[in-house]
């Protein structure tokens, strides 16, 4: 069997194909350049990201080892690149291969935790090393020594006895570098860069379904393992903490409950009842020494600093530390709350200074009429909480500590820190820490760092109905592993008990299961690679000449057989294989006609797809005819003709309603028989006849299929090819305008998705209609309007050049003088057409110099109102530029517009002075009340106001006919007149 190779070949462009010792060569040269940039580029970050670092100290024997190996292998690539040492190409791939190989080896055994892919990665670059630049005969010797030596690699790393470097980047990176390397494995297998043969895709396929299950399994089973062990460790921490609770629980009930039974001893009520001065000599406060005495041999001596009576004022009377006798504790809530509720209180821990730290037990005395007269108050030092927590120290193993917090979360007892006693777990605001102080729940001189928060404890507290276990590092126990804990709450305090445990003997067990699961994986991949390596070679034999026999049914020969030499799953494949050939010239002739058929549905499925996407582009060109035509009479014809000739249609027409809506109106048609229905004026009863009465009636559109089966369907002599028909609203929101009517010689031709096509059709020829109808109105009113507003204007600047009776002005180099009423022949032209008229210079038949000319009409909104005329004299060859004639332009632009406001100024000011007038007139009408006065001051007024040589009022009777002069000639005025002259 011929060993496989990969061949690797770089673009060129000679004809000729490179040899195979071309391909090794540069493909050993591009292995050897990744190599070395790689290690060299691996050894650089190595130093730069831990050089810095305190582990860099601790174990720089390890780092400088795998510094130098890494520049070993740089040094050695370099030599495998080039041929200085040795031309042979294999010798120098097995030397690159080696280096880096024992280079993994360094790093399997050196650091922690990358054995296991380091193997991994020797194994996959020494399969891309020797079918890339070995020979064939030595591909199979360089893969089996490299498994061996890769399983060393992994069980050296897994057994190592040197203390092994713990570096979480590492074995990132390397892990990093093993995904990669499978990636560019798999990809150079797929795209059969890698020609491997069957034996080695077997080897590799084994290797796969050994070593992955393998891997999953150990790591599914490392991962119960430990979330066992963590159940168990937190169900025991949970006893623990349950354990001292209770234990201390125990202290608060039992000493609470002494307190209650001890006050209620007549010695206390007595005390309080005798007089002060009757006490010492009344054998009363003997009797309460003595009890005193025998209560604190009862209790805790080293932590009860005081025995107090307080009487019902809250003074203190009698105390065993005389220091505190005679003070007011009044105010103090264990006072406070005895004495009104008559139970038994536990205060929390009060900090009063730096050094004292105590808490008190109160208990009510009463009289012998169970009166309470009084409060016993016991005083404990605070630190006997640290003493009882001490007590239940390593209840699960080495390591395992307790922590009680009060409900401020500030430490009462904490056996992993005693410097932290009284400081809180977390961090308190400027606010709380106040507060806390004022009623000293904490130091006055509080100080604490960040090393004092476990801000894990206070999100259990908060949520201590669930899950009472967490997860932190905590200062003072071991950093190389974090510590776990449960939080209970105490019955009898406001408390809360933490019990944690470093997880060091925890990781210690699941790091030797860890290890022995690994092993055990290592051999069994080390066995699975030794039998594949065997069994791939038995294997392979019939596959290849099943191979060969395939390759030759390939090339046509159809009546070879392959040969069936074993009775297993192989053998069953060969006579599967001569079966499956029968077959196969069988179904040859059956394959034809399939494709046949497949051909034919593709075909028709095309056909349809080409004719809605026919349809979808009419729509499109539709839409754009939509947006672009201006005119109705234009629009409608062009629609029915595009629609006819995209879809072959035989008739399409529009209809629209009249103006009554009465009847639909065919408004254009394609057919020929639609042509003589335009000229007939062709209509349907709206609602009534046909379906495009229908449609125009109800709105909805409407298929007659078949319409010598449809009821609706109206009979047109002029369409008598029609076999279905297909109407559609042309609706403009609600309102229906009209129909789009298609009909079709065929029958059955329309369906529900045309009618969802052709709406969208109907919808867009709706729209042009009534934009179209707008815009009609639209132009038809601003014509009106502008017309209107022309005649305004040429009737004002008629008048107001009368007014005026100046026709213009000419400007020379003189000056400004009035312009003659004979107007030029350019400027009569201008003022009559209202278009510029320019005129270069030129030279007449007999010499004299034409001047260069131009006249530009003074345009006020279209309407010319003057004209400007330039003439430059004297000047040969004188032709007017498109800068100049745009300057002046834009000066007659301004003109009209200073010209029009300065007419509207004057028109304004005589309007203003004709009311001014008017106004004088009415006051000296209203002036008098006699009839006779108000006429001719009418009369007078009028005649000086419009400068009349003579003015008049003439009174009709109403029996007198109204004329313009009397009878028999007379003036109007006669008698009943009156007049004024000057």
């Amino acid at each position: 069997m011929s060993t496989p190779q990969i061949e690797i070949s770089a673009p060129s462009n000679r004809k000729p194909p490179a040899t195979e010792a071309e391909q090794r060569k540069r493909a050993l040269l591009l292995l050897s350049i990744i190599t070395g940039v790689f290690f060299a580029t691996s050894g650089v970050a190595l130093l730069v990201v831990y050089s810095q670092q305190p582990i860099f100290q601790q174990y720089l024997p390890i780092f400088m080892g795998l510094l130098g190996a890494s520049a070993v292998v740089v040094v050695i690539s370099e030599i495998a690149a080039s041929e200085t040492v040795t031309k042979n190409i294999s010798a120098r791939a097995l030397m690159l291969n080696l280096v880096v190989n024992l280079t993994l080896v360094a790093f399997a055994i050196f650091v922690k935790g990358v054995a296991v892919p380091a193997g991994l990665i020797m194994l996959l670059y020494s399969i891309i090393v020797a079918f890339s630049a070995l020979i064939k005969t030595q591909i199979d010797w360089a893969i089996s020594g490299s498994a061996v030596m890769a399983l060393a690699a992994v069980l050296a790393g897994i057994l190592t006895p040197f203390r092994q470097l713990e570096a979480t980047g590492i074995r990132t990176a390397i892990l990093i570098v093993l995904g990669i390397l499978v990636l560019v494995y798999f990809v150079l297998v797929t795209r059969e860069i890698i020609g491997a043969t069957l034996r080695i895709k077997l080897i590799s396929v084994v290797l796969a379904v050994v070593i992955i299950p393998s891997a999953v399994l150990t790591t599914i089973q490392a991962r119960y393992t430990r979330s066992a062990l963590q159940d168990q460790n937190a169900a025991a921490l949970k006893l623990a903490a349950d354990q001292t609770a209770t234990s201390i629980d125990n202290f608060i009930a039992d000493t609470l409950y002494n307190t209650t039974i001890n006050a209620t001893l007549p010695v206390f009520s007595n005390y309080i009842e005798t007089p002060e001065s009757e006490r010492a000599t009344s054998g009363v406060e003997e009797a309460l020494n003595a009890t005193i005495e025998s209560i604190e041999k009862s209790q805790r001596m080293a932590y009860l600093e005081s025995i107090g009576i307080l009487d019902a004022t809250g003074k203190n009377i009698y105390d065993s530390n005389p220091e505190l006798e005679g003070q007011d504790e009044s105010r103090e809530k264990y006072f406070d709350v005895t004495s009104k509720t008559g139970s038994p209180y536990l205060s929390p821990i009060h900090l009063p200074n730096e050094e004292e730290a105590y808490f008190v037990f109160s208990g009510p005395i009463r009289d012998k009429n169970q009166k309470l007269i009084g409060v016993l108050r016991l005083r404990y030092n605070a630190s006997i909480f640290q003493r009882l927590a001490a007590d239940n120290i390593g209840l699960f193993g080495k390591e395992s500590y307790p922590i009680i917090v009060d409900d401020q979360f500030v430490r009462i007892a904490d056996t992993v820190n005693p410097r932290f006693v009284y400081q809180p777990i977390f961090q308190l605001s400027d606010q709380t820490t106040q507060q806390l102080q004022s009623v000293k729940r904490l130091k006055p001189s509080f100080q604490v760092g960040p090393e004092a928060y476990i801000p894990a404890i206070i999100k259990t507290i908060q949520n201590i109905e669930g899950d009472q276990t967490f997860m932190t590092d905590i200062a003072g126990m071991d950093p190389r592993y974090p510590e776990t804990g449960v939080v209970v709450k105490m019955s009898k305090a406001p408390w809360y008990l933490i019990y944690v445990q470093g997880q060091g003997p925890l990781y210690e067990i699941l790091d030797r299961q860890n290890r022995i699961a690994m092993i055990v994986s290592a051999l069994v991949a080390g066995i699975a690679s030794l039998l594949a390596t065997v069994m791939s070679r038995v294997l392979s034999n019939p596959v290849i000449k099943l191979t060969e026999t395939a390759k030759k049914i390939a090339s046509g020969d159809l009546d070879i057989a392959a040969p069936v030499e074993t009775n297993d799953e192989l053998g069953t494949l060969a006579s599967a294989f001569n079966v499956m050939t029968g077959q196969l010239r069988s179904f040859i002739n059956e394959l034809e006609d399939r494709v046949q058929a497949r051909t034919q549905d593709l075909a028709k499925q095309n056909e349809f797809l080409v004719l809605r996407a026919r349809q979808l582009q009419t729509i499109s060109d539709v839409a754009r005819d939509v947006a672009s035509a201006q005119k109705i009479e234009v629009l409608l014809p062009r629609v029915t003709n595009l629609i006819s000739e995209r879809f072959g249609f035989y008739h399409v027409g529009i209809f629209l309603k009249d103006d009554s809506g009465e009847y639909a109106v065919l408004r254009a048609a394609n057919s020929e028989g639609g042509q003589r229905m335009l000229a007939r004026q062709h209509r349907l009863k709206v609602g009534q006849v046909g379906i495009v009465g229908y449609v125009t009636g109800t709105g909805k559109p409407r298929i007659a299929t078949d319409v010598g089966e449809d009821s609706v369907f109206f009979k047109n002599p002029d369409l008598p090819l029609t076999r279905s028909e297909m109407a559609l609203p042309l609706k403009i929101g609600d309102q229906v305008i009209g129909a789009l009517d298609v009909q079709s010689t065929v029958s059955g031709a329309f369906s529900q998705e045309d009618i969802e096509l052709f709406g969208i059709l109907a919808d867009q020829i709706a729209i042009a209609i009534a934009n179209n109808r707008l815009l009609e109105e639209t132009n038809q009113a601003f014509e009106e309007i502008s017309s209107l507003h022309r005649s305004y204007l040429k009737q004002e600047w008629k008048r107001q050049t009368e007014y005026q009776k100046v026709s213009g002005f000419r400007y020379t180099t003189q000056g400004a003088v009035l312009k003659e009423k004979e107007l030029l022949p350019e400027i009569r032209t201008v003022v009559e057409t209202g278009q510029a008229v320019i005129q270069n210079s030129s030279v007449n038949p007999d010499g004299s110099l034409i001047p260069a000319r131009v006249t530009l009409p003074i345009l006020l909104r279209g309407e010319p109102i003057g004209v400007i005329h330039l003439e430059e004299q004297g000047k040969e060859n004188r032709a007017w530029t498109e800068n100049e004639i745009l300057a002046v332009q834009s000066i007659t632009d301004q003109i009209a517009l200073a010209l029009e406001n300065a007419r509207l100024f004057e028109e304004t000011v005589r309007r203003a002075d004709r009311e001014r007038k008017t106004l004088e007139i009415t006051s000296k009408l209203r002036a008098t009340n006699d009839f006779q006065s108000i006429i001719q001051i009418a009369v007078d007024e009028l005649q000086q106001v419009l400068n009349a040589s003579r003015a008049q009022v003439v009174l009709r009777k109403s029996d007198q006919p109204s004329q313009e002069s009397g009878n028999n000639g007379e003036p109007p005025y006669g008698k009943n007149g009156h007049e004024s002259e000057p």
